[in-house]
């Protein structure tokens, strides 16, 4: 770790030198920005993707977590390598002791068991960050388009209202796990309704 540093100062100072310290700091920051938005992104999609598994801590399973709570990114060998072997993420959570540079390996040999892991290719990332509300019912994540395609007449509580959502805030049960949106901006508390609740 130590040389680690003194090469990436030493380039700083290099760079700074060639081509002025104001200019290479813009640089510097503007990639910074943009690999972490980046990063931002490709972190966000290992967990939430469409149905993917998400469970509050009574009941949580942690097989289902590995399997059905994170993907496995499908990247090219190059970008593999940028972001040491982040893609495979469904193996980091397995074992968080497994070193990145073991992760492709550890899911090679144990392929069997990473069968229903869900692939994500680049092109399907958009689509998979559009699933972010939590369907506690069922603990899945769903995108907002399903979440408030069951919004429909006639259901209890009138039209535009989950069904089974209290008419009254009971401030008794007012954990974030028991709040459900109706209108997504208007949460309401869940008085242990039969039908789906939601949280984003």
């Amino acid at each position: 770790m130590t040389w680690n540093n003194v090469a990436v100062l030493s380039t700083w100072t290099a760079m700074s030198w060639a081509i002025g310290p104001a200019t290479f700091l813009g640089i510097h920051l503007a990639a910074t920005a943009l690999a972490g938005g980046a990063a931002i992104v490709l972190f966000t999609v290992q967990h939430n993707f469409e149905h993917s598994y998400a469970s509050e801590t009574t009941g949580w399973d942690p097989d289902d977590a590995v399997v059905h709570g994170t993907s496995m990114l499908v990247l090219p060998a190059w970008l593999n390598w940028v972001t040491a072997d982040i893609a495979y993420h469904h193996v980091h959570h397995l074992s968080a002791a497994i070193p990145n540079h073991r992760l492709a390996r550890c899911h090679s040999e144990c392929a069997e068991h990473f069968t229903e892991v869900r692939r994500l290719t680049l092109r399907e990332v958009p689509a998979a960050l559009r699933c972010i509300i939590w369907d506690v019912r069922t603990r899945r994540i769903v995108s907002v388009e399903e979440a408030t395609a069951g919004r429909g007449h006639g259901a209890r509580g009138g039209p535009g209202r989950w069904p089974g959502v209290s008419e009254r805030a009971t401030r008794r049960r007012a954990h974030p796990r028991d709040v459900a949106f109706d209108d997504l901006d208007a949460p309401r508390i869940v008085d242990q309704p039969p039908g789906p609740s939601f949280m984003m």
